[in-house]
């Protein structure tokens, strides 16, 4: 049984090629770097070839790549035998055999610059032209050590795992050393997390804090990333192999932002779920009626304030008497405010019925049938059902709104509105289909425009969600049912304000009433919810390489390695972070007779309605856009371009393919993005840093 236990005894080892020079195994600090992984690092794009090609030719030099504290102000030393990797000497048989037996009696010095181990190492995304692997030896503890050979048939496998680390000292200390005492493969002053998959996605589970989980073990659900080997051969004919895997350093927001794990029973677990499932349930609903449903009553606040006249500016006398509208606008704006308004207030109903009819269907069900006592009393369904019969539009304001288009129908409640959406489904197939925009100042005495709009595919009912002439005008709570707004919520905000608070009053009401249970199938949406029991401002991690022998169990199903040289994942946008190099040439020749000659190679697919709307665009004039941001008199709003149908040739309508030269766009952009940094630039004084030109001499766009 022991020769049996000590056949399988296995380690984990830095990569071999370091072991040379790496000093005297006696001294602990020394003795701790021969235990540990090593992370390689890589400014190339091919770094495999490069790691191929490293490891025939020179695997002694496998020091020089060994990862250390850098900035793209002060980069980590090149290697100093990087270009032969790049551009190798062609090599014999005989060549071969005559270089490894000088370079074994005179081998390459070491470049010792790499043993730098003060400081925290951050390691960089791929972006930023930065690549990282975590490489070790898998050895069998007799002499020699020999490579362990990972036997797939044994269903043996190697993999690594990333560790978060939370020091028990000073962040900033600890940032500045960037070191960690490990004894017996336990980190010591610090706490250790496993990153393991849970019914609500991937979360940090502290290791021996609940059970007695250690650090040489794996965690349940753990994630695994996976190994590979390379072979080489060593100056002395041995061959040998070097176990790695790529560290993925670009998953940095899924690990800094994941939660804390906590031990919960199975209730506690199904709990965790429902709720995930309800933040889904809500995060649709307001992406889909809540949000737009709010957009709507700023943006009429918005139209409120800009067509309120200055008093100073605005004779006396002069008001405009458009269905109570503020005397500031003129019928153009105040009514293609209000089309717009109505529009989207359309689609927001259509979006709330279809909400209703997947997942809360009793509702949709009484409301079709206007059979409210199908709810019950006092339920969560009844209450949503009474709310949304209190939501309605003033009669004055929508007496107005119908006399002033050519539709002479109106809802008188928001369950109105929804009942004539859910008993017409063919009102829904028309707004999906519809093609031009909702116009109401049509002609009523004639009778072909009116029958070209009813045609249209617009709704035969008004009933808009906000309006200018007031914020109070919609969602009037008469009844009383509409929310609990105690007075410390109201202070100080705006009467539309107030309306946001409503409407996502409205949309918990509506999430409250709904079943969530197991067999309930939840949306997919972005709903994690921001973790505040892990900083996430300093995240640090380590990786342990495992070897897993399954039918070695009990004695040992597993071996964990020391935890590597502790590090940071950097953001996209670290200020420390090198920066890839772009360039993008641009036209040189920037004359007509230049430009003529590059080809038209990019194709906008361009269909009728999109058509159309560009043609109207193209009628807009400089002098219309500054007009459209000035103050009342002098305000003009941008033409119309609404009454703009879909391209036709005759009676068929048409789209269009348009070619345009991707250098003369490229140009474009460039100038556009230098007005508008000036342009900026008066604000936030950033043009010093963000654009700078040095000389290029005898760089001419024409060559004559």
């Amino acid at each position: 049984m022991v020769s049996g236990l000590l056949k399988h005894d296995a380690r984990w080892l830095t990569p071999a090629p370091l072991w040379r020079g790496i000093g005297d195994l006696a001294d602990n600090d020394t003795r701790k770097k021969f235990n540990r992984p090593t992370i390689l690092r890589f400014k190339n794009d091919s770094f495999m070839d490069e790691l191929l090609a490293l490891l025939s030719y020179y695997p002694e030099k496998l020091r020089e790549w060994e990862a250390v504290p850098e900035t793209w102000r002060e980069p980590m030393r090149e290697p100093s035998i990087l270009r032969k990797l790049s551009v190798p000497e062609p090599i014999s048989f005989f060549n071969t055999r005559q270089k490894r037996a000088i370079e074994k009696r005179n081998p390459l010095p070491l470049n010792t610059d790499n043993d730098e181990e003060d400081g925290l190492l951050k390691l960089y995304q791929p972006s930023q032209q930065r690549f990282y692997l975590v490489s070790a030896s898998l050895v069998c503890r007799t002499a020699g050590l020999p490579d362990r050979t990972v036997s797939r048939e044994k269903q043996e496998q190697s993999a690594f795992v990333i560790r978060r680390i939370v020091p028990d000292d000073d962040v900033v200390t600890f940032r500045q050393s960037g070191r960690l005492e490990v004894s017996k493969g336990a980190i010591q002053g610090a706490r250790e997390y496993a990153y393991v998959s849970t019914e609500t996605g991937y979360q940090w589970r502290e290791i021996g804090s609940d059970n007695v989980l250690q650090s040489n073990h794996l965690v349940e659900n753990e994630e695994r990333l996976p190994m590979f080997t390379v072979g080489y051969e060593q100056l002395d004919g041995y061959k040998r192999k070097l176990m790695s895997g790529l560290l993925p350093v670009g998953k940095r927001e899924a690990y800094v932002s994941a939660g804390s794990y906590v031990e919960a029973t199975d209730e506690q677990d199904q709990s965790a779920v429902l709720s995930e499932k309800r933040a889904a349930f809500e995060s649709l609903l307001k992406q889909q009626v809540g949000a737009p449903w709010s957009s709507l009553l700023t943006q009429a606040n918005n139209a409120t304030i800009a067509f309120t006249p200055d008093p100073e500016l605005t004779p006396s006398g002069i008001e405009d008497d458009f269905g109570g509208a503020p005397s500031g606008g003129n019928d153009d704006s105040v009514r293609t405010s209000r089309e717009q308004v109505q529009t989207m207030s359309w689609y927001v109903i259509l979006d709330l019925a279809d909400f209703l009819n997947r997942y809360l269907n009793e509702v949709w069900v009484a409301i079709r049938d206007t059979n409210p006592a199908a709810l019950g009393t006092n339920t969560p369904q009844r209450d949503v059902y009474d709310l949304l019969l209190t939501v309605h539009v003033e009669e004055s304001l929508l007496g107005g709104l119908v006399g002033s288009t050519y539709i002479e129908d109106k809802a008188t409640s928001l369950i109105d509105a929804l009942q004539r959406v859910i008993n017409d489904p063919q009102l829904g197939v028309g707004l999906e289909a519809v093609e031009s925009q909702y116009v109401s100042n049509i002609d009523l005495l004639d009778p072909v425009a009116v029958a070209a709009a009813v045609e249209s595919g617009w709704p035969d009912f008004i009933f808009p969600l906000a309006d200018i002439t007031s914020p109070g005008a919609v969602l009037i709570d008469s009844a009383g049912v509409f929310i609990d707004l105690d007075a410390s919520q109201t202070v100080g905000l705006e009467p539309y304000e107030i309306q946001h608070l409503k409407v996502d009053r409205l949309c918990d009401m509506i999430i409250d009433a709904i079943a969530i249970n197991e067999d309930l199938r939840a949306p997919e949406t972005p709903v994690r919810p921001p973790n505040d029991k892990l900083d996430q401002r300093d995240a640090f991690f380590v990786v342990r390489c495992v070897y897993e022998t399954p039918n070695c169990g009990p004695f040992r199903e597993l071996l964990l390695s020391d935890p590597t040289r502790p590090f940071e994942l950097a953001s996209f946008f670290d200020p420390d972070a090198p920066g890839r190099p772009i360039r993008i040439p641009m036209p040189l020749d920037i004359t007509p007779a230049g430009l003529r000659k590059y080809s038209r190679n990019a194709t906008f697919m361009i269909s009728d309605s999109l058509c159309g709307k560009i043609k109207g665009i193209r009628k807009i004039t400089l002098g219309d856009l500054v007009l459209s941001v000035l103050p009342w008199p002098f305000h003009k709003d941008l033409p119309n371009i609404s009454k703009q149908g879909p391209c036709k040739d005759g009676d068929n309508p048409i789209g269009m393919f348009c070619s345009l030269s991707i250098p003369i766009v490229t140009l474009c952009a460039m100038i556009l993005l230098i007005i508008m940094v000036a342009l900026f630039d008066l604000f936030f004084r950033w043009l010093p840093l963000l654009f700078v030109c040095l000389p290029i001499p005898g760089l001419k766009g024409k060559n004559k």
